[in-house]
């Protein structure tokens, strides 16, 4: 549940990103209106050419529910170069999650997007660095390059200009946005997203009450009237009904983000690795996308999984390939046997056993609670699966896989 709620923030983060500039002054100047600035920063953008970003997010998750409980700390940094006229961009992001007790597990992401294609690289531990690569999905260059999505957000805020500021030496107006959370949310909902990218679909009588605070503060540079700095605070308190769950409970998360913006119209230098050219590559329609897409998040659920649990090997992996059974039941995949002492708990209530993809209980550091965790959206996927115990993922168009097709990527 935790994930889906990060996932919902920063698909609103990244939304929100690309809006705004610094150091109070004791200056007092006439400041022009909050529309002449949002008309001179929409006018702007059709001026920039290159840019470079930083960003840091902070998200403190701490929630219960009936069986349940979870507490984690996440932070994310990212810096990111953008060629508009070229459609080249790199992103280098590191994800640093962190629970109670001993664990922690950092990601790394590199991303290239050159031309009509994404390249991604991510770097989990334990496991060797992988590249993937799938064609650019309709509409997708000109959201990350933020020129429609900016229009849009500022038709969907209420925007005051607070003062003037300066950072890096740049004087700044300094704006407060007050975000319409039904069209925000519905702008969220329509970005274009990767192959297996889910986003909650959360219902509109659901959205004033979990976001119980909201804060957006933007600053614009006074001669280009380009964004320069942003900051945006959220605290999302969800209902286990709001995220479309069955189980009882509530997740509250403060989100803390910071964006700088810098080096407009320099120059840039974006170069593919080598290495990306080769990538496995997931197209991007039909029903091959869908059947590698599948493949692709159950082999990242099956891998996530091994890392929260600090596993190398699975111990029971029931449906391994010498056992002639394949299956699509998540919630039995892919070890449905190990038992819950054996998974180290002590305590006194009663996780299910195993480690499975859906509806997994994750053993807390202190042995003495567990969590429900979902590493996949649904309890039963399209395809069949068989795992090893290194955790390889082989995918069927079956369960018997004697006489089923073996999809091999």
């Amino acid at each position: 549940m935790w994930k889906k709620i990060l996932t919902m923030a920063m698909v609103l983060v990244m939304v929100l990103s690309f809006t705004a500039c610094a150091e109070e002054t004791e200056e007092e100047v006439e400041l022009p209106s909050a529309q002449e600035i949002v008309d001179g920063v929409i006018e702007s953008l059709d001026e920039i050419r290159t840019y470079q970003f930083d960003m840091g997010m902070t998200g403190d998750i701490a929630g219960d529910g009936e069986e349940w409980e979870v507490e984690a700390t996440m932070v994310m940094d990212s810096h990111g170069v953008l060629d508009l006229e070229n459609r080249q961009m790199k992103i280098d992001m590191t994800i640093n999650v962190a629970m109670p007790g001993e664990f922690k597990t950092e990601t790394g992401i590199e991303t290239y997007l050159v031309g009509d294609m994404i390249y991604m690289m991510m770097d989990v531990p334990e496991t060797d660095p992988a590249w993937m690569k799938l064609e650019m999905p309709e509409g997708y260059w000109g959201e990350m390059s933020q020129v429609e999505s900016q229009l849009e957000l500022l038709e969907a805020a209420q925007v005051k200009v607070i003062g003037s500021e300066t950072i890096e030496g740049t004087d700044c107006y300094v704006l407060q946005l007050t975000p319409d959370m039904e069209q925000l949310w519905q702008l969220a909902m329509q970005q274009p997203k990767l192959p297996g990218e889910e986003v909650p679909d959360v219902a509109e009588e659901f959205l004033q009450e979990m976001f119980t605070s909201f804060s957006v503060k933007q600053w614009i540079a006074k001669d280009t009237y380009f964004p320069i700095k942003a900051e945006i605070d959220m605290v999302i308190d969800p209902t286990s009904a709001a995220m479309g769950l069955q189980t009882e409970g509530s997740v509250p998360a403060g989100i803390s983000m910071v964006l700088l913006f810098y080096n407009y119209n320099q120059p840039v230098s974006i170069v593919l690795p080598p290495e990306a050219e080769e990538a496995i590559e997931m197209p991007t329609n039909g029903e091959e996308e869908a059947r590698r897409t599948e493949y692709y998040n159950v082999s990242m659920a099956v891998m996530a999984m091994m890392v929260d649990n600090e596993m190398f090997t699975l111990s029971n992996p029931a449906f391994a390939f010498a056992g002639g059974v394949a299956t699509n039941d998540m919630t039995a995949f892919p070890d449905s046997t190990t038992t819950a002492a054996d998974k180290g708990y002590t305590g006194v209530g009663t996780p299910k056993a195993g480690y499975v993809l859906y509806a997994h209980d994750l053993i807390g550091a202190d042995t003495t609670t567990f969590n429900t965790v979902n590493y996949v959206a649904l309890a039963k996927t399209e395809y069949y699966y068989t795992c090893e115990s290194d955790g390889t993922v082989r995918q069927f168009d079956g369960p018997d896989v004697t006489t089923a097709t073996e999809y091999k990527y």
